[in-house]
């Protein structure tokens, strides 16, 4: 499979149509179904192209550290490609992606550690 993340999807903008042979997600609703189905029945994620500015509170590079903590094992062997316009976002995305596969035993190892969630439970917030 290869996702293209974009939620613009199929609309008159140049550049925004999923490309053929490509899955489209415009959310992150859509984007971690996917996901989770290609895990659950042991489907090969080959690409993703990320769009950054989702129109939603979780954004592309949410995503895609969701994707990477969550998955390791799969986001190692993927494909990284971004088609964001954010600027800020693409330099965020290609540094993780440089990590991913420079240090893939680290994000392995990562999922494995306790979250500061599981170690602290959650902080009261300030009122």
């Amino acid at each position: 499979m290869k996702i293209w993340l974009d939620d613009q999807l199929n609309t008159d903008i140049k550049n925004r149509q999923t490309p053929q042979g490509w899955v489209g997600a415009q959310n992150s609703e859509e984007f971690k179904r996917l996901v989770e189905e290609a895990h659950k029945t042991g489907e090969e994620i080959f690409a993703i192209d990320w769009d950054n500015d989702l129109g939603e509170e979780l954004e592309g590079v949410h995503l895609l550290k969701w994707y990477c903590d969550t998955y390791p094992e799969m986001a190692i062997k993927t494909r990284m490609l971004v088609h964001t316009e954010n600027e800020t976002a693409r330099r965020e995305m290609v540094a993780i992606f440089r990590d991913l596969r420079e240090k893939p035993q680290e994000f392995l190892e990562k999922k494995n550690r306790p979250s500061y969630e599981e170690l602290f439970g959650e902080l009261e917030k300030p009122k």
